[in-house]
């Protein structure tokens, strides 16, 4: 067994993930760049903002963590957006309050690409199961190379709760305090369109916890 784990260092040899040395999964370098901190930032629905709580600041190595965990599912880049959605987490419930956590919906085809819906597999790798309530209306394009202005019109109305999930879930409750989470926070457009899916659903939306932020939302 050591001698196949030694033959297959050496075909797939271990680069880190941000800057690709060889010999280790992240080097101390590029580690420095995914420093756990808090931000609090706020995204806004109809002039009501609410509060959004990341850990890491978006930087080159971060782009290459997220998408070695989203498209790749490298172990190790999971376990840093998993890590970091727990660092948020914890602020947010000891600050602003618990909550149902609700992943921000990927695309069927990235999904289904992916062979896995990425932002419920990062919730559960947290250790909580996700409230899976909403779903696209209609079709919708990669964001991440879109404007500020074309991200809020390729969402707009484009999230919606899914019927017989809410169905199952509310019955007579009261309304249900929730908390959107997504690996990353840009322009905030993501986060705003899915609170107003769930402000329309009767959820009382507490905020929302990302990995990381890319800018400040306000």
């Amino acid at each position: 067994m050591r001698a196949l784990g030694s033959l297959s260092e050496l075909i797939f040899p271990v680069r880190c993930l941000g800057c690709q040395v060889l010999g280790i999964e992240i080097c101390a370098t590029c580690r420095s760049s995914w420093n756990q901190h808090i931000y609090r930032t706020y995204g806004d629905i109809a002039g009501k903002q609410f509060p959004i709580y990341s850990s890491v600041k978006y930087s080159a190595v971060a782009s290459k963590v997220i998408m070695k965990s989203k498209e790749d599912s490298i172990k190790i880049a999971d376990e840093l957006i998993i890590s970091s959605l727990a660092h948020s987490l914890t602020y947010f419930q000891k600050e602003i309050g618990i909550g149902f956590l609700v992943p921000v919906p990927s695309r069927v085809s990235a999904s289904r690409k992916r062979g896995r819906k990425y932002i419920n597999r990062m919730i559960e790798g947290v250790g909580i199961t996700p409230l899976d309530i909403l779903t696209h209306t209609r079709a919708v394009r990669d964001q991440s190379t879109l404007s500020a202005a074309d991200r809020i019109k390729n969402l707009e109305g484009a999230i919606c709760i899914n019927p017989e999930a809410h169905q199952k879930i509310s019955g007579n409750n009261p309304k249900i305090s929730v908390i959107i989470i997504d690996d990353l926070v840009t322009t905030g457009a993501t986060l705003s369109e899915a609170a107003r899916a769930l402000y329309a659903g009767g959820f009382h939306v507490l905020g929302s916890v990302t990995a990381c932020l890319a800018k400040p939302v306000r």
